[in-house]
């Protein structure tokens, strides 16, 4: 999954060090995947986020319906980190602007649907949904497969329609969670991608992706 042609970066931080590269040493496939490196530290309110999106015009973003899924590993636990979709502005999205966010978090990683309206890196976005799936951390094996297809049309769906899946790999997702946002859905969109999120002092958050496709969806 390279960064350089397909994928574009955003971070956003509060006393902390976010870093979006090349992981080389453990990939989840190939040579090479894509990591999230948070540590924070230092003052108060310590906190980083960061974003991956696609580069345009060689790649279309924004999808207002759309279908986004990934390869993932939680190398050091996260605040929240996996996909965001709907996203009200590509860069500096990490930082500010409204978007939902699907993933795992917390001790124990828990598979959660939020929204934030105050970037990737909100200490208290709205839970929508928490799911009773807890992915491993700290385990270079425990690689797990997330997919999010959203269809956001007030007219159709009342809002936003929202279907999240986890699997053990992308050929084996299954749905965990079938969702409508009819309490200010968010209906635009600028971005979708990947993330990760982490607060706290002295802690730290890495997550690892690959073989991650962003698919638009018509309907007929």
């Amino acid at each position: 999954m390279p960064l350089t042609s397909e994928w574009t970066t955003d971070t956003a931080n509060v006393t902390s060090t976010v870093s979006v590269q090349h992981h080389t040493s453990t990939p989840l496939d190939g040579n090479r995947s894509v990591r999230f490196n948070i540590t924070t530290g230092g003052g108060g309110g310590s906190k980083g986020a960061g974003a991956v999106f696609l580069v345009t015009p060689t790649y279309v973003r924004g999808h207002v319906m759309g279908r986004l899924q990934t390869l993932m590993r939680v190398d050091s636990d996260v605040t929240l980190a996996g996909i965001y979709f709907l996203a009200s502005q590509a860069t500096g999205i990490a930082g500010a602007g409204s978007a939902y966010m699907f993933g795992p978090g917390g001790a124990l990683n828990t598979l959660k649907l939020q929204k934030t309206s105050g970037g990737l890196f909100a200490a208290s976005p709205t839970t929508l949904h928490t799911i009773p799936v807890n992915v491993g951390a700290s385990d270079p094996t425990d690689t797990f497969a997330l997919e999010v297809e959203w269809k956001a049309d007030l007219n159709i769906f009342g809002g936003t329609s929202i279907i999240c899946r986890y699997g053990v790999d992308l050929n084996n997702l299954a749905d965990v969670l079938e969702y409508v946002d009819e309490t200010s859905p968010l209906l635009a969109s600028s971005a979708e991608g990947l993330f990760a999120f982490r607060s706290g002092t002295s802690v730290v958050g890495q997550a690892i992706f690959d073989d991650t496709s962003v698919y638009n969806i018509a309907l007929s």
